[in-house]
């Protein structure tokens, strides 16, 4: 589809190319009388990121509202004419720009516009975040595990258990949602045992007070079995992440079972099982250092051509591995740099959505607003410690309290912490053109920059500001809005200090 305004104004294709990328969120003046609009000048929104094409065109996204257009060269006369403060709100060739958000009025704050949206997802009050680690136990022993080697065995005492359910109940009847993770070490190993009481249990409480509920797993994937996968959807389990790091020979010298021997076969079989015949989403992800970042591609192919490929509810993602926690500090110089991994992990995507093993680059709104920075969120260990961030469950120094007591838990100096947390006053992110996307990205790594080593320290960015415009590029490109020669090497590719 392609809209153009008579006056010339901007080639917009935004539904051919994002779909239903669009934001709910639609620009400021929208809707606006235009006399309250008369007499103001039109500037460009901060959040504009524009990729140069070889043949004097550009693709224009806008991370806060979602846009997406290819400009030709009018267009990018107009908009350089935008840029020149020269075009007032009511301008005929603006109409477009304003709507799509490229365009807003001088008088709009953009940044305190983001910051009120951000805070009414960050603090909404009728959301509850629960992740519940049953074990901390683990069957594998992968060497940049952040929790470390020297796990406890403990399983979930029934105790926790109950003072979980309690908090739950107090609490459900001014909730609207519950959204539950199942974490670890490794979960299935408390399936039985732990997860599917415990669910039937949260499940009927939320019934009762008609609140909806969703679970997700992070599981290394090697009890993962067809029949444990319908098992756990029966208890809204409706998600799971499994991680493989390579084909079989590479992936099972680092993920390894605790006694060595090999799992990639095992967990291969069971993702194939259940593709075919369980109506569950998984994600494969894939974590990348200097070790591996050749292997990849083979990986690729190998669940290519296993079938895997062009399953709707199977796709794979990309991460970097980082030297985040004590941990794992032995894995730190085998991190790679931000800017060389953002250039490989955009030849993956491109690769792996060509094997039917991913989708079209989409880029996200509020990464960043997990639950370590919202008021109802929570991680449950096994003796019932509570914790707010994942990177954090390996450290009892790092708790924020505990579930036999969770009004001191809300009161608390540590969980105080994490909530006055805010990109907003972040130096490095108030100016950055995709604060949208990340919001900070992750609270851990501005907190706590004396736990992580490498760049990521420095720099705790996702890899969307080292790779923006050439995802962006691939999804105009499979979408056949350009031509893989539109790219020119000398102009397209992104430049990281320009996007922040």
């Amino acid at each position: 589809m392609e809209l153009r305004d008579p006056k010339d104004a901007v080639q917009f294709v935004r539904s051919a190319i994002l779909g239903s990328m669009r934001r709910p969120i639609p620009p400021n003046h929208e809707g606006v009388p235009a006399k309250r609009t008369a007499g103001l000048h039109a500037v460009p929104s901060r959040f504009n990121c524009l990729v140069p094409l070889g043949n004097g065109s550009a693709l224009a996204y806008n991370s806060f509202y979602g846009s997406f257009a290819k400009w030709g060269a009018a267009d990018l006369s107009s908009y350089r004419k935008l840029r020149a403060g020269s075009l007032p709100m009511d301008h005929s060739g603006l109409k477009e720009f304003l709507s799509a958000g490229f365009a807003v009025s001088s008088a709009e704050d953009e940044t305190s516009r983001l910051e009120r949206y951000y805070r009414s997802v960050r603090f909404n009050p009728r959301v509850m975040n629960l992740t519940f680690a049953p074990t901390l136990n683990c069957n594998f022993a992968c060497d940049y595990c952040y929790q470390g080697q020297d796990k406890p065995r403990g399983f979930m005492t029934a105790e926790v258990q109950e003072a979980a359910l309690a908090h739950l109940a107090r609490h459900a009847p001014s909730l609207s949602r519950v959204q539950v993770c199942w974490y670890g070490g490794e979960p299935t190993l408390a399936v039985g045992s732990i997860i599917e009481p415990l669910s039937e249990r949260m499940m009927e409480i939320c019934r009762q007070n008609r609140v909806g509920y969703n679970a997700f797993m992070v599981t290394n994937g090697y009890l993962y079995s067809p029949d444990t996968a319908a098992r756990l959807l029966k208890r809204r389990v409706t998600t799971v992440q499994v991680t493989l790091d390579g084909p079989a020979e590479y992936h099972d010298s680092r993920r390894c079972l605790a006694s060595g021997g090999p799992t990639y076969e095992r967990i291969v079989e069971n993702l194939t099982r259940i593709a075919a015949s369980i109506p569950v989403t998984v994600l494969i992800r894939v974590n990348i250092d200097e070790r591996n970042k050749e292997r990849v591609r083979a990986l690729i192919d190998d669940l290519a051509g296993r079938g895997l490929g062009g399953k709707p509810r199977l796709r794979m993602y990309f991460a970097p591995v980082r030297a985040s926690t004590e941990g794992c500090h032995s894995c730190s110089e085998l991190t790679m740099l931000n800017a060389a991994y953002g250039r490989l992990e955009a030849e993956l995507y491109r690769h792996a959505i060509e094997k039917g093993l991913a989708n079209l680059p989409h880029p996200p709104l509020l990464l960043g607003n997990c639950q370590a920075v919202r008021p109802k969120g929570m991680i449950i260990l096994p003796n019932g410690d509570l914790h707010k961030c994942w990177d954090t469950v390996g450290d009892p120094q790092l708790k924020s309290g505990t579930i036999f007591d969770v009004e001191g838990f809300q009161n608390g100096s540590t969980h105080a912490q994490w909530l006055r947390w805010t990109p907003f006053a972040a130096e490095d992110c108030q100016a950055c053109r995709i604060l949208p996307i990340c919001v900070g990205f992750c609270a851990y790594k501005h907190l706590h920059t004396d736990l992580t080593r490498g760049e990521a320290a420095s720099v705790p960015c996702p890899s969307w500001r080292f790779n923006l415009h050439e995802r962006l590029f691939l999804r105009a490109e499979k979408k056949g809005v350009v031509t893989r020669e539109m790219w020119d090497e000398s102009l397209s590719p992104t430049v990281p200090q320009a996007t922040a």
